[in-house]
């Protein structure tokens, strides 16, 4: 095992390293990097407070329920929607969880918003497998699902 003297030089030694090639380029090693403003997007008086005008087309689907849903914010909340797989067990099982963790902190923030995913395999996205998968990240998570045209326009709105 190395000794603490030996780990101490090394890391200053890397730290010098780094530090002369960054020298020898040219570059400057900037610790607080400058991060470039958005745009502020038109709030609508109609919408949740501080929540941007977004306007999208109209799409018809059918929740785990059974329901239909229009994309109008569900329940009268703005939504947090993401496209993705119930089934997956890569991106959208990292993503499904981080929805319902941000629906978490919003609801701390005082904004009720709704975590919908939208399926991009309605051949194994049915209803009643959307409502086991939403069931497993939060309780007001949506699962839309619907035929190819129906689909079809949600991707497009």
């Amino acid at each position: 095992m190395p000794s603490t003297r030996i780990l101490a030089a090394t890391a200053i030694a890397g730290g010098l390293l780094v530090g002369g090639g960054a020298a020898w380029f040219g570059e400057k090693i900037d610790p607080k990097p400058k991060i470039a403003a958005l745009p502020a997007a038109p709030v609508d008086a109609s919408n949740t407070p501080g929540f941007p005008q977004l306007k999208t087309g109209d799409y018809e689907l059918t929740d785990q329920h059974g329901n239909t849903r229009r994309s109008a914010s569900p329940d009268g909340r703005p939504p947090l929607v993401i496209f993705g797989y119930g089934h997956c067990k890569a991106v959208c099982s990292l993503a499904l969880p981080n929805m319902a963790e941000a629906t978490e902190l919003l609801d701390g923030m005082g904004i009720a918003a709704t975590p919908v995913m939208v399926t991009v395999d309605p051949e194994r996205d049915t209803p009643a497998d959307l409502k086991i998968t939403m069931a497993n990240h939060h309780p007001r998570m949506l699962g839309l699902t619907g035929d190819e045209d129906a689909l079809a326009e949600a991707y497009k709105a």
